[in-house]
């Protein structure tokens, strides 16, 4: 893609940005995730009308790239970050912003934080449920192993349930 088209894109996305942060801030609702958009995407902007990659410049840091059939993928140097798509798809929205197929877009470290906040909160979740799930099956394998050796079982196998 040409840097004009590049610069007149990121130009766009930074416009609808501000305008939908000065709408929250109209209504009484909190900007600070659509500033971190913004400032995601005025760093980004500077940096190609400096005639540098964003890739390369973002390498050591947290950079965004939207894959062209699926949703953007976050790096942090040089690494994939376990975040949710849809999560930043969905910020990016209330920001007023669609990220072409291909485009990169360095990351504000408050944006960055918020994503990897968001990503840890649902990675507990998880983790909560796996730790109960293991306690359903150890359970469940030490009134197997009673029942195969002819005893009772040792107790009662807890229910998905029960915390």
């Amino acid at each position: 893609m040409s840097s004009e088209r590049v610069v007149s894109r990121l130009t766009d996305q930074v416009v609808s940005a501000t305008g939908q942060a000065s709408r929250a801030k109209a209504e009484g609702r909190s900007s600070e995730v659509i500033d971190s958009i913004r400032r995601s995407l005025r760093l980004t902007l500077a940096c190609v009308l400096q005639s540098q990659d964003p890739r390369e410049v973002g390498a050591e840091g947290f950079v965004c790239v939207k894959g062209h059939m699926s949703d953007p993928l976050v790096w942090y140097a040089g690494r994939s970050l376990p975040v949710s798509g849809s999560y930043f798809e969905s910020l990016l929205t209330e920001a007023g912003v669609e990220l072409a197929p291909g485009q990169v877009i360095l990351l504000d470290a408050a944006l960055a934080r918020n994503l990897c906040e968001e990503a840890l909160s649902r990675n507990g979740f998880q983790e909560a449920i796996l730790r109960q799930e293991k306690r359903v099956l150890t359970a469940a394998c030490m009134a197997a192993d009673h029942l195969e050796h002819g005893l009772p079982p040792a107790e009662k196998i807890a229910s998905s349930e029960a915390a």
